[in-house]
């Protein structure tokens, strides 16, 4: 279906003044040169993607070169720092903007002869997580695989990489993260195996990597993907239950409900499994991620634990998430809900002192307090609720969100099925 820009309207007039005042604010805002200031999640690289996205739409020739100077930026911190390979909070996520920007193709043959070196060792220590572990890794291959000839390779050892860390069952095929790895106080005390749910850092982020990976021809990746799927499956929460999945399995434990966000919850469930449904043509999976968008809609904004407006696990994160699954099915009440949400995130403006009049909840880690602060970010921060904001009123498909997993498979690769089943 074409798509059409979601907010008109004065709805639509709040959003491009919201979006002007966060442009003003971090066109000057200066982070330091370090892993955290140049990393995709929280410094210049995630601001450096605002303001290209910025130009895009309006052919801004000042956010163009804010862009580069916030991108400059974060090349520095990879140069100057230690930055692990991770996407959200590392090396692998400034490499994805480069690559996504369409920079120097050649600027980044070292990071791809590096990341090949980590993925072919034996010994590699990795987690599955799209957020800071393999499946980050493999989003970054598939996206330098359209310029450059290590990107694929990259992609395959991966899912290779994937493949030699699943869980198999009865129930399919299953990732657990080890307890040593979350932060202190994450889970109840005596927790010994944890399977996250979330897009993030769990099952429904692999799903939409492997989702890619298969359409794309890639290894065993279909018949992995068709596996997690099943495995998901069997992990759905009744119909008394106030969600249809919860935000982690702990066998022996009993499920809860999760809170809604890109990182947690129904909706990116949902579109993690529409785009593995396009991407395998399996009509059922199809189904199951519109049961699971309409629990979504259906669940009161209060009950869902949204404090801010950030993308992560905000108001404006859901209501992207929303919009993406509205301007693929064309079904009103998922348009009806993204406007929702995002009437609700730009309310938030200028409650407590922030960056374009927006401030995040959040603290230093388990044990900490909340406290409202000014974030510049893309993940839980203003350049991520600009970029929400000009998706909602544009009739261009958004690119930046293929880092969240959120974009459609490639329609020339639909219908394919590589790897058998």
């Amino acid at each position: 279906m074409t798509r059409k820009p979601l907010l008109d309207g004065a709805l639509a007039a709040r959003a491009h003044a919201a979006i002007d005042d966060i442009a003003r604010d971090l066109e000057s805002y200066e982070l330091p040169v370090t892993a955290h200031g140049g990393s995709l999640a929280h410094g210049s690289t995630g601001i450096a993607v605002f303001f290209a996205e910025l130009a895009r739409e309006r052919g801004d020739a000042a956010a163009s070169r804010a862009a580069a100077r916030h991108l400059a930026s974060a090349t520095r911190a990879v140069a100057e720092t230690e930055m692990s390979a991770s996407l959200f909070e590392g090396f692998v996520g400034v490499a994805w903007a480069i690559e996504h920007l369409e920079g120097d193709p050649a600027a980044l043959d070292d990071v791809d002869a590096a990341l090949l070196a980590f993925l072919d060792n034996p010994e590699l220590d990795a987690t599955h997580e799209l957020y800071g572990g393999l499946a980050g890794i493999g989003l970054y291959g598939l996206t330098r695989g359209r310029r450059a000839p290590l990107g694929r390779p990259i992609a395959e050892a991966t899912v290779r990489a994937l493949s030699a860390r699943a869980e198999r069952d009865a129930d399919g095929i299953g990732w657990s993260t080890r307890v040593g790895d979350l932060p202190p106080g994450a889970l109840p005390d005596g927790t010994r195996v944890h399977y996250n749910l979330g897009m993030a850092h769990g099952l429904p982020g692999v799903i939409a990597l492997l989702a890619h990976a298969a359409a794309g021809g890639v290894g065993e990746a279909r018949r992995l993907l068709d596996g997690a799927v099943r495995w998901l499956f069997a992990r759905r929460l009744g119909d008394d239950a106030p969600t249809r999945y919860g935000p982690w399995h702990e066998p022996g434990e009993p499920p809860r409900a999760a809170r809604a966000g890109w990182c947690y919850g129904d909706a990116a469930i949902a579109r993690a499994l529409l785009v593995a449904a396009d991407a395998a043509v399996e009509p059922s999976w199809r189904e199951e991620a519109m049961v699971t968008a309409r629990r979504a809609v259906a669940r009161p904004h209060d009950a869902c634990g949204v404090a801010d407006a950030g993308l992560c696990h905000g108001a404006a994160g859901i209501a992207h998430i929303m919009n993406r699954l509205h301007q693929v099915t064309g079904d009103s009440a998922l348009a009806d809900s993204a406007r929702a949400w995002f009437e609700r995130a730009i309310d938030m403006r200028h409650r407590h002192p922030g960056v374009g009049g927006f401030a995040s909840w959040a603290s230093d880690g388990a044990g900490c307090p909340f406290t409202w602060r000014a974030d510049p970010g893309l993940l839980a921060g203003a350049a991520g609720i600009g970029l929400s904001l000009l998706a909602a009123t544009s009739a261009r498909p958004p690119t930046w969100d293929a880092v969240f997993l959120l974009h459609d498979v490639a329609p020339s690769s639909h219908g394919a099925r590589p790897g058998g089943r």
